[in-house]
């Protein structure tokens, strides 16, 4: 993603148009913003998070809320006056140029008394240098994906602990509240919140199998079957194939998939030999046909989890599968213990 411009219009303490443009020199790319306090420096940062996400975050003795310039408001001042506040982003992305345009109208109800109206989201794009807009209602969609790529400079695996990304956020150099940027994507759903890690988001199976798959393709059929769970034999037998050629069908269909939710979890399906209900006891996000997913497109791990095992692993899920451990053993005890009590209760009936 490279940002070409950013233009503002009557927003703050920018009045009239004013546009910012960034350098695209490859080897000069760097954009310096100096200024005194007070001049605009985090007005325009904030720009940038109001026209991607219609948030700002400023001080809250500024009238946050209230984006129209103040001169402006004074100068226009009337009954049933209109004006208008917009945030034009050009960026791109992919090779392609992006143009989000975010607007938000005022009317005076009364010499000074602005009300803002419904906000307005617009993106377009030029596509052999013909501009084309978006289609009504798929706007914020596609400004999330282009904010994934973003994200993915940062979470470089695509996921990380909730802390460590908070503080590796903390360290930029940011004019306002760094975490911001965080919260806006979670709540947008360009990330998401697992166990305390955060990821870029991605479709579950299940969502993925209903963009991928067509339900009367055989190929689909088979595959659905077997991520609920019917084993080769019988999908064989059913659809007049052997084993080894419903493997080979499963296998070539989910490689069709993008990187999913579950992929997440393939570090410890392959670090470690857990059957369904263990591994999704340990990671109860994952649904059974999640499971089946990660066992149709990776080997499964062959080492048991044991305390032992566990103080081996250094992957990303260790803290919850120390938990689920834990839970597991507490549990054994119980039985354990229970097992010993009747024991003895039978042995003191007898006496």
């Amino acid at each position: 993603m490279l940002i070409k411009s950013i233009t503002l219009h009557n927003f703050r303490q920018f009045k009239g148009k004013q546009k910012l443009e960034f350098s695209s020199d490859s080897d000069k790319n760097v954009t310096v913003l100096l200024g005194d306090n007070t001049f605009g420096k985090t007005t325009i940062l904030q720009s940038f998070n109001w026209c991607l996400y219609g948030v700002a975050d400023f001080p809250k003795d500024s009238n946050p809320e209230f984006l129209l310039n103040l001169e402006v408001a004074n100068e226009l001042a009337g009954v049933q006056q209109k004006c208008e506040v917009y945030v034009e982003l050009i960026l791109e992305h992919k090779g392609m140029e992006y143009i989000i345009l975010r607007k938000q109208p005022y009317i005076d109800r009364g010499y000074g008394n602005w009300t803002a109206l419904q906000s307005q989201l617009s993106v377009s794009y030029k596509e052999s240098g013909i501009t084309k807009q978006v289609r009504e209602g798929e706007e914020q969609r596609i400004i999330n994906s282009i904010l994934r790529a973003f994200w993915s400079t940062i979470i470089l695996e695509g996921i990380l602990p909730e802390d460590e990304l908070r503080l590796r956020i903390s360290k930029l150099a940011l004019d306002f509240t760094p975490s911001i940027l965080v919260d806006q994507a979670l709540a947008t759903g360009i990330l998401m919140t697992c166990n305390r890690m955060i990821m870029i988001s991605r479709d579950t199976f299940l969502d993925a199998f209903e963009k991928v798959c067509d339900p009367d393709d055989r190929a689909a059929q088979i595959l659905q079957f077997r991520t609920e769970g019917e084993s080769l034999q019988n999908i064989g037998d059913l659809f007049e194939l052997t084993r080894e050629r419903v493997r080979q069908i499963t296998v070539k269909l989910v490689h069709k998939f993008p990187l999913l939710f579950e992929d997440y979890f393939s570090e410890p399906y392959q670090y470690f030999h857990l059957l369904k209900a263990e591994f999704c006891g340990a990671f109860p996000d994952v649904a059974e046909e999640g499971y089946e997913y990660l066992s149709i497109r990776y080997q499964r791990g062959k080492i048991p989890l044991t305390s032992e095992s566990l103080s081996e692993y250094k992957g990303t899920w260790k803290t919850q599968l120390n938990a689920f451990l834990h839970e597991k053993e507490v549990c054994n005890d119980k039985k354990s213990v229970s097992k010993t009590e009747m024991v003895m209760r039978v042995l003191i009936s007898a006496y």
